[in-house]
């Protein structure tokens, strides 16, 4: 998925939505770039079911210029023994926000959720993540990593949620940062 033209005129705002439906053994790959942007401010949203035994990996890259503003939202819906990975990388962003929502809805569901941050000046990077085991044996992984120069700024924060009778759930965090400056 790109939005990248020389020919689209300079606009306020651009909000894309994304739907997809990775259905019942389906395996499928996807990756949302955002290079270069002519909007100031983008606002991309994702909405994805992911059925049983299926298998998702969604890569999101933003190398946006200097003066965009990036806010997004993703929700993320898993049936039985489905899987999801989502890798995220956000390089040369003037300002982004992400919030990224995951529902283990079906035992067996899985998923991992890794981030990578590099940013200088007076960028600005912003990762808050839910995610909600909702019932039993689900499991999660969440990796955030960032190198931050100058007077740039990283924020991560991270929820797990898990309902009472979602018993045997496993889940793990860990975010590290580097400081250059």
């Amino acid at each position: 998925i790109s939005r990248n033209s020389p020919d689209v005129e300079v606009t306020e705002l651009q909000a894309p939505v994304i739907f997809m439906n990775v259905d019942l053994m389906a395996k499928a790959s996807c990756v949302e770039f955002h290079h270069g942007s002519s909007a100031k401010f983008s606002m991309p949203t994702v909405i994805a079911g992911i059925g049983a035994n299926a298998n998702l990996e969604y890569t999101k890259i933003c190398t946006d210029g200097e003066a965009g503003r990036h806010l997004s939202t993703s929700f993320f819906y898993q049936d039985r023994d489905s899987s999801l990975r989502v890798n995220r990388a956000h390089l040369s962003e003037n300002w982004i926000r992400e919030d990224i929502h995951i529902f283990l809805q079906d035992s067996g569901a899985c998923c991992s959720l890794s981030s990578f941050a590099y940013l200088g000046g007076a960028q600005h990077s912003d990762l808050h993540s839910w995610i909600y085991h909702q019932v039993p044996d689900t499991q999660s992984k969440q990796l955030h990593k960032a190198v931050l120069d100058d007077r740039s700024r990283g924020v991560f924060n991270g929820a797990i949620r898990s309902e009472p009778n979602a018993q045997r759930s496993a889940s793990e965090q860990l975010a590290k940062s580097l400081l250059l400056s």
